[in-house]
Order: C-alpha cells, then structure tokens, then sequence
C-alpha cells in the first residue's frame, strides 16, 4: 500500500469489506467508510441554547488512531456558528467513538452540523 499521497492515505483508503453501517449515518467529508451523526447531548433534537451537542463517529473501514476531526456548524444562510477540530485516539473496524461540543461554543442556533477527516493513521493492527 503506498500511503503517500491523496485517496491513498489512512482514512481514506475503501475497506473491501466494510461493517454494516447503522442507520442515520451521514459520511464525513474526505473520508473512506467514516461516518457521523449528531444530537443534543440529553437525547433528541436541540431544543436549548443551554445542551450541548453529542457527536457519534462510526468506523466501517480500516482501525485507525491519531485521528483528527474538523467539526463545523452552520446556522441560517450556511453562515459558520462554530468550527473546532476534534481528537478521537482510536477508532477500530465496526466501533463508535463520541464526542461532545460544547453550549458555549454555539454562538446561534445551528442547523446542520458538518465532519471532516482532517488526519489520521493506521492501528498497529490494521485488518
């Protein structure tokens, strides 16, 4: 496998047999098999300024580590409300890894929440 340039790298490469991917997922931008969804962190639509927001990142292709994720929402009009980048250690073939984003770090209401793969690498035990 040469990993060195674009579609080739980790998290971007197509597992030949990926996990079964659970309903509502939506796939992260510039990402093989990566895979998100999100809600308040109590459960269910964000009905207050006050939750914060649950992210759940779902892994269908190979074990990755180090990833770094570029979690973005967007209000009215596609205007940014907030766009931080997230770290998720390791993420194995078929698991889930959550992550929540803070009240204070929504500055309007948001309508739609975006993920990106920003970087990541192989598990020592890549399937």
């Amino acid at each position: 496998m040469n990993l060195g340039s674009g579609i080739e790298k980790p998290g971007r490469i197509p597992r030949p047999d990926p996990a079964e991917v659970p309903a509502g997922m939506t796939p992260c931008e510039d990402a093989a098999q990566l895979y998100y969804a999100w809600e308040s962190s109590s459960g269910g639509e964000r009905l207050s300024a006050a939750e914060a927001i649950s992210v759940t990142v779902f892994n269908a292709g190979y074990a990755l580590r180090d990833l770094e994720l570029r979690v973005r929402g967007l209000g009215r009009d596609n205007s940014i409300v907030f766009d931080k980048c997230e770290e998720v250690a390791e993420i194995g073939h078929g698991m889930r890894a959550e992550f929540e984003v803070a009240s204070y770090l929504i500055a309007e209401p948001m309508r739609v929440l975006k993920v990106a793969l920003v970087s990541a690498g192989f598990t020592e035990a890549t399937e």
